[in-house]
């Protein structure tokens, strides 16, 4: 603001009308580098920013102005299932106050704050799900060292497109949109549980999921409508493993693969994908790049395209149904490509 009474070291960083319009507006634009801001009074009542996730508190507040207050944060937006509010003084006590007045005023008798843990007990409930039914008999143990873990993904996600390769209606590998999804779930508990300690002991496992979850998105077919906004959710949550992300962005590498030149799938890379030890991730990764590039094509040429998409699903649609061995639909593939 503009204080007279500041001192002359303020001055450079007073801000007019206009300026405070334009940190406004930069401050709710999801793309734009302002990430954090500090703020006494204004914003805190009747500002509006869905993106924001993080309230840092380390002023008294109480009733119906820490509710607001709150309330900046908590909004449901894109991947963000909610708000965190990280605590410096103690305002648990006014806050199970305005709490409670929240509720009888509103009627509600759901609370907007999860005070009682639900979100833990889905996390908890997911991550079972996800160990029981997706990585039963595949042992990852040794995901907690980063290089381990980069060394673990190829054989995951061969493990996980193994176990349910039916088509559903899109023609995506149903067992991995299953994982998918699970993941997903996960990741949301977690970024509204993360900071319970139960959660903590399980980050590692977590990020695991999440970076084989990316990889999928970006090798298979199962993935290709996903938005820019859930990969970055995932990416986001996995820069605790430094190495895991490197590994997660440059997937190729992390395979043995030669990053391809996808306007010609060379015949050497070619070459590499059919001799992966991971069939079926190979299969998978096949399928993706021939989509992509009809996809590129057909900007030129619809006939020609439609003509190649008509042969890669008849191709899959064997696979899918067992009438090809892998490595048959692998040769298949290489040869429409």
């Amino acid at each position: 603001g503009n204080k007279a009474s500041d001192p002359p070291h303020f001055q450079p960083h007073q801000t007019d009308k206009a300026d405070r319009k334009l940190l406004e507006k930069r401050f709710k634009d999801e793309n734009d580098e302002l990430e954090l801001v500090i703020v006494r009074d204004m914003w805190l009542t009747g500002f509006d920013a869905p993106p924001v996730h993080t309230l840092y508190v380390d002023k008294p507040m109480k009733g119906h102005g820490l509710m607001q207050a709150i309330a900046r944060t908590n909004r449901i937006w894109k991947d963000k299932p909610g708000g965190l509010v990280v605590d410096y003084i103690g305002i648990g006590e006014e806050l199970k106050n305005a709490i409670r007045q929240y509720t009888q005023a509103s009627g509600t008798t759901k609370s907007p704050v999860d005070v009682s843990g639900e979100a833990l007990k889905i996390l908890l409930d997911t991550l079972d799900v996800i160990r029981k039914e997706f990585f039963h008999g595949f042992d990852y143990s040794g995901h907690k060292d980063p290089q381990q873990a980069l060394a673990l993904l190829g054989p995951a996600m061969e493990h996980i497109t193994k176990l349910n390769p039916e088509a559903d209606e899109r023609g995506r590998n149903k067992g991995v949109k299953e994982y998918l999804d699970q993941v997903t779930k996960l990741t949301k508990a977690q970024a509204l549980a993360g900071t319970h300690a139960e959660a903590i002991a399980v980050r590692d496992e977590i990020a695991f999921f999440q970076a084989v979850r990316v990889s999928l998105i970006k090798l298979t077919r199962a993935g290709t409508r996903e938005s820019r906004i859930e990969k970055q959710a995932a990416l986001r949550q996995l820069v605790a493993k430094g190495v895991l992300v490197e590994g997660v962005q440059d997937l190729y590498r992390t395979l043995g693969l030669e990053k391809p030149d996808i306007s010609v799938l060379d015949e050497t890379f070619l070459q590499q994908i059919s001799e992966m030890p991971t069939k079926n991730l190979a299969a998978e990764l096949l399928q993706r790049l021939i989509e992509d590039e009809v996809k590129a094509r057909s900007r030129k040429n619809v006939v020609q395209a439609k003509e190649f998409t008509k042969k890669l699903e008849e191709a899959i649609n064997k696979y899918r149904n067992r009438a090809l061995t892998t490595v048959q639909v692998i040769e298949e593939l290489i040869q429409l490509a």
